[in-house]
């Protein structure tokens, strides 16, 4: 019997990131106050701003291995190099919001995981290869079920030093007592930590809990169970990162997600178009016609449009070819647009999905990148006054800073141990004009910028023109 209460009415939203010894981060943490936001059914949207190389990035890019680890996948190897120089691990951990309107529970869950290097044992003994391991994990909660509430405490604890997980009791409750399903879970945890997985949001973990009949039954048991379950589903299908390598592969699509016991629309990211299924082909069609309302007040006088054929007779595959079809240009293929559109094209369902859906959660690094900056401001204003789900975003354009609150933005420092900050204004004040004149003075104790005068640029660009 399937140890699962309900949970589909529950939303689940980022509240804090705290990172430490990740890339250029010795330590920073950001609040996003988003669980007060999701109980009044309103949007959470958060700018990070800052210099170059100054922390902005590193956040999405956190994000993007928070995503892998909760879903149980393999984080790809070029993580590797978030470690900080000089450091042997790093620490990521999340505080998450659970609250459900269907039935009377308010939770938050957080999950902390390290990362260190280790050699890869399938790798020569003289040429050893290094991998990202998830070498410690912990998943606390706390909250109210009905008249009941739970102090701050423990799921699951595991390193490399435990048998499974800790404390015991949880151990038990969540696995049982069958010596088989014990010793397979320890096989399962090895492979986790050498194939740079999480072990408590691997899917034989998830299962094995799922699968359980010797531990307690009752509601407040099966919470823990179901939180997990839930979070592992909330990275799966309403957890989305966009870098640059999304824009590359530019298209979403929505999909129904037949693996998870509910109804729900998963975007799935469609990075071949040499090999489409008939299912997907007909989502796209589906859905183009919808997308192409939205894109002509994006961008007057676009839209796009999909051909297709069968890769050979007898396959079930298509190849899928999109176009742009603009008034005045004639239709081309969508490849050739410029790297704003395909930005925009690249999130504007993802941002369709958080405009609409209190538990999507969408971060994008360099927003503004290709885009008009007077369009990006709109995009904002639209989202924080009516949307419901919650964005993540990193820009340079100054332009949004007119249109967001002060608890809305959060700006990078120059100190690696206290990488992020927040300001005060009053409701007079503009938060553009406090930025860049805290970049001259400072701001409290942060420094906001760290860089030479413009005549000590214009004195270096003239050195290095000098002929020798």
């Amino acid at each position: 019997m399937e140890r699962r209460i309900s949970m589909e009415l529950s939303n689940v939203r980022i509240n804090k990131i705290t990172l430490k010894n990740f890339k250029s981060v010795a330590f920073g943490e950001i609040n996003l106050n988003a669980a007060d936001l999701l109980r009044a059914e309103k949007a959470s949207v958060v700018g990070i701003y800052g210099q170059n190389a100054s922390g902005k990035t590193v956040v999405i890019e956190a994000l993007a291995i928070v995503k892998h680890a909760m879903s149980g996948e393999q984080i790809p190897p070029h993580y590797l190099d978030c470690i900080a120089y000089g450091k042997d691990t790093c620490t990521i951990e999340v505080e998450l919001a659970v609250i459900g309107w269907g039935s009377d529970f308010d939770f938050t869950a957080i999950y902390a995981f390290t990362l260190s290097r280790r050699s890869d044992p399938n790798s020569p003994e003289d040429n050893l290869r290094a991998i990202i391991a998830v070498t410690s994990e912990s998943l606390r909660f706390r909250g109210k079920l009905g008249d009941t509430e739970y102090i701050l405490q423990d799921i699951a604890r595991t390193d490399e030093s435990c048998h499974l997980i800790q404390p015991a009791n949880k151990c038990k409750l969540l696995f049982g007592i069958d010596v088989q399903v014990l010793k397979d879970l320890e096989y399962q945890k090895v492979l986790a930590l050498y194939g740079s997985r999480s072990f408590i949001f691997s899917s034989q973990t998830i299962q094995a809990a799922a699968n359980n009949t010797d531990g307690a039954e009752e509601v407040n048991d099966l919470l823990l169970v179901n939180l997990v379950m839930h979070l592992n589903i909330f990275a799966r299908t309403q957890l989305f990162v966009i870098n640059e390598t999304a824009v590359r592969n530019y298209l979403h699509i929505f999909q129904t997600d037949n693996k998870i016991k509910m109804p729900m629309r998963v975007p799935v990211l469609l990075r071949n178009l040499n090999g489409v299924p008939l299912n997907q082909v007909m989502e796209i069609e589906t859905l183009l016609p919808k997308l192409n309302d939205v894109l002509c007040n994006l961008v007057p006088g676009l839209k796009l449009e999909i051909a297709f054929e069968k890769k050979s007779i007898h396959s079930d595959s298509y190849i899928v070819e999109i176009f742009s079809c603009r008034e005045g240009f004639g239709r081309f293929p969508f490849k050739n647009e410029s790297l704003g559109i395909k930005k925009i094209v690249s999130f504007i369902v993802l941002f369709i999905e958080a405009y609409n859906n209190p538990s999507f959660t969408l971060a994008i690094d360099e927003l503004d990148s290709g885009v008009f900056e007077y369009l990006l401001g709109e995009l904002l204003a639209i989202m924080k006054q009516s949307g419901k789900g919650q964005l993540l975003f990193t820009s340079h354009n100054l332009c949004p800073l007119e249109k967001l609150d002060a608890h809305n933005v959060w700006f990078s420092t120059t100190d690696p141990a206290n990488r992020y900050a927040q300001m005060t204004k009053k409701a007079t004040n503009n938060l553009r004009n406090m930025y860049l004149r805290a970049i001259h003075l400072g701001h409290n104790d942060n420094e906001l910028y760290n860089g030479e005068s413009k005549h000590a640029l214009a004195h270096a660009f003239r050195k290095m023109g000098r002929n020798e």
